[in-house]
């Protein structure tokens, strides 16, 4: 029997413990005094807490945060849902041609299956074309992904059966670097990061080969294509994407392109990212170790300043299941004290963001019928030490008080 496999989007992680400053190992924080409030309170006590930080209320905190707090309509858990969306090897390879020539030329020869066999211990590559012509098709039930190959290297996208993990590619970038492997949306190019949720302004104005493009103007071609017009039908609707960086990337010595950092919002709560391209991590000694399961790694490129050329992992048929909605919340202002409380006097902190973002509850269970994440809502907030500029994310449950952390490596 033949076994699918997927071309694997990776995460750097680097498991180890860092000195991040914390107050010490023990700290399960006392919440039971905290006045919880109702969801209508929330946007005035961030308003104002973001006031006091800035003032210097806090003695190991300050900082300006620059990003007005978006308004959840419900706070609750979520349960994230895919289920394979085919029965069958055929019906699947069909969707998948229909899928791939949205953006390029697609035969049955640029569709490739990659598949371990049990017998031989060995993968191997297939195309869609010999599968037809050997009238296989039936050994390939349950394949859960396929590969397009085009002439370049760079010239690849990705089809899944629950429509994880999907790629799409117009080949713009690929053409002008063809070195790029094995998908222009994945590869790290690095480049100046414009990061809203820290004040970038939209109006920077940015060189493409083909004519000048504001920030502003990108995320609108950005929004009509996934938000507006998304490339499968019955997206969900109440799940769309936000831009929330830019970074702007050298694809050849005279080339640039922008990269859109963008992730999943529900309920006006988006979920949570790391900063710039990605970064490994460390664990915060002491304090819930950070699951990374639910980390949105969604980008887009665009080089043409009316399409996007690629896309990485934007799903909008995912279905959403909320639980009961949580009507006292921690307010923003009790998180603050919450990390106020973990952090050394030694040291003030300071505050790059904080917004309320969704979180991995648990890892993901997967069943032949269904793949489920459950989120949970909390507080973020982004820290640096001013000392070495080491960056901190600190979470802070919107029900208990329970404090999750973990340092971002560059």
């Amino acid at each position: 029997m033949f076994k699918a496999k997927l071309i694997p989007i990776f995460i750097l992680i680097g498991l180890v413990f860092s000195a991040c400053g914390t107050a010490g190992e023990d700290e399960n924080i006392n919440v039971g005094k905290v006045a919880f409030v109702g969801r209508e309170h929330l946007e005035e006590d961030f308003k104002q807490t973001s006031e006091n930080l800035q003032q210097g209320v806090y003695p190991n905190l300050t900082g300006t945060i620059s990003s007005d707090f978006l308004v959840p309509t419900q706070v609750s858990p979520i349960s994230l849902i895919h289920t394979p969306q085919e029965k069958s090897f055929e019906e699947f390879a069909s969707q998948a041609e229909i899928f791939f020539s949205q953006f390029q030329k697609c035969t049955p020869e640029n569709i490739i299956v990659s598949v371990f066999d049990e017998n031989t211990g060995e993968t191997r590559e297939t195309s869609l074309a010999e599968i037809r012509n050997e009238g296989t098709e039936q050994q390939y039930n349950g394949v859960e992904g396929l590969i397009y190959h085009g002439e370049l290297e760079a010239d690849t996208m990705q089809f899944t059966l629950g429509r994880t993990a999907l790629w799409t590619n117009r080949g713009a970038i690929a053409k002008l670097n063809s070195e790029l492997s094995p998908h222009p949306c994945i590869h790290s190019y690095g480049g100046e990061v414009y990061d809203f949720r820290v004040g970038a302004d939209d109006k920077m104005v940015i060189q493409l080969p083909s004519g000048e493009i504001s920030l502003k103007d990108a995320i609108n071609v950005f929004d009509k294509e996934i938000n507006q017009n998304y490339f499968l039908e019955n997206s969900n609707p109440d799940l769309t994407y936000q831009v929330y960086s830019v970074i702007v990337c050298d694809i050849t010595d005279s080339a640039q392109a922008l990269r859109l950092m963008c992730r999943a919002v529900y309920n006006n709560i988006p979920f949570d990212t790391f900063y710039g391209e990605g970064s490994g991590l460390r664990d915060v000694p002491g304090l819930k170790p950070y699951n990374t399961s639910g980390i949105d790694m969604a980008n887009a490129m665009l080089i043409e300043p009316d399409v996007l050329d690629a896309t990485v992992n934007i799903d909008r048929i995912r279905t959403v299941k909320p639980e009961p909605e949580i009507e006292k919340i921690l307010p923003f202002s009790s998180a603050i004290e919450i990390i106020s409380q973990q952090l050394t006097q030694a040291t003030t902190f300071e505050v790059e963001y904080a917004e309320m973002v969704y979180i991995a509850d648990s890892d993901v269970s997967v069943t032949e019928q269904e793949t489920v994440q459950t989120m949970q809502p909390v507080w973020k907030v982004c820290v640096t030490n001013p000392n070495n500029q080491a960056r901190y994310n600190y979470y802070v449950d919107v029900v208990n008080g329970e404090l999750t952390a973990m340092e971002e490596i560059e």
